[in-house]
């Protein structure tokens, strides 16, 4: 049996591919999006700047294979020969929008339906990078607690 390790779970998209997210994980992220991004510049025929968002989870390909079903429906079809092409998919930031729009309507604010849309519409993974923090932090809160209860069992706490 092999003890579960630490991946970096990431998000990463371009402005070249607008509304478009890449999910994936590796032991170091910088690395396989150097590579994604090649790939990218030879499919696309023009250098692209990336933006990637990773943190370091346990059982990154599990999750991973959540994230696909969450966003499953939004396959986009766009590469052909690029690696990892498999996992680009739609994106609309529709948890932002809805958090946005209650917050500026519950401070009062004006117009907070046009000030959700802009975050429904705005072309950055926003909800994306949300998903990938909080399964990090779902996973260290469940780290740490493991830990606090076994501190205190030893009554070292």
């Amino acid at each position: 049996m092999r003890l579960p390790r630490f991946e970096s779970l990431y998000a990463g998209f371009t402005f070249s591919l607008p509304w478009v997210v890449k999910f994936g994980r590796g032991i170091i992220a910088e690395k396989r999006w150097r590579n994604i991004k090649a790939d990218l510049d030879r499919e696309l025929g023009y250098s692209v700047k990336v933006y990637v968002f990773h943190m370091p989870v346990l059982f990154a390909q599990q999750c991973e294979n959540i994230l696909a079903y969450l966003y499953g429906k939004w396959k986009f079809r766009g590469l052909k020969y690029s690696t990892g092409r498999t996992e680009f998919y739609y994106f609309v930031n529709f948890v932002t929008a809805v958090l946005v729009g209650a917050f500026v309507w519950w401070r009062g604010g004006e117009a907070p339906h046009w000030k959700a849309l802009f975050f429904l519409v705005a072309p950055l993974p926003i909800d994306a990078y949300l998903i990938v923090l909080l399964i990090a932090l779902v996973q260290y809160a469940i780290i740490g607690g493991v830990f606090w209860v076994l501190l205190s069992f030893l009554n070292i706490v």
